[in-house]
């Protein structure tokens, strides 16, 4: 009896593994108005810790298993934030196209002085 017990919680936890298993790659290039690659952008899932910078050439490439409605955001300073909803887990593979565009960052102003 124990050795069908034992058999049981073994074949249970080999699938929860494989279960597990199961990611959602998404993957695409970040670009500005002039199709040049922007490095650096933080592209990743909204209300998680899912999510990636991109590399020089713009390009990004992560994996969740995470499934349901995510919204995709994109944001780097001195850019428009860019954000798409997707639907997570009914496609192994997720390809994004990212273009931002420039906007004017204002701050106010500083002055300095010497001592």
């Amino acid at each position: 009896m124990k050795a069908i017990i034992y058999v049981f919680v073994l074949a249970l936890c080999f699938s929860n593994l494989l279960w597990a298993q199961s990611k959602t790659i998404i993957s695409g290039i970040v670009e500005d108005e002039n199709n040049k690659p922007i490095s650096y952008v933080n592209v990743f899932l909204l209300n998680t810790s899912e999510g990636v910078m991109s590399g020089d050439d713009g390009s990004f490439s992560f994996k969740t298993s995470l499934t349901g409605k995510f919204t995709l955001i994109a944001s780097m300073v001195g850019y428009t934030k860019y954000s798409k909803e997707f639907e997570l887990g009914s496609s192994p593979n997720i390809v994004v196209e990212i273009i931002l565009q420039e906007s004017a960052v204002k701050l106010n102003e500083a002055i300095v002085t010497a001592s």
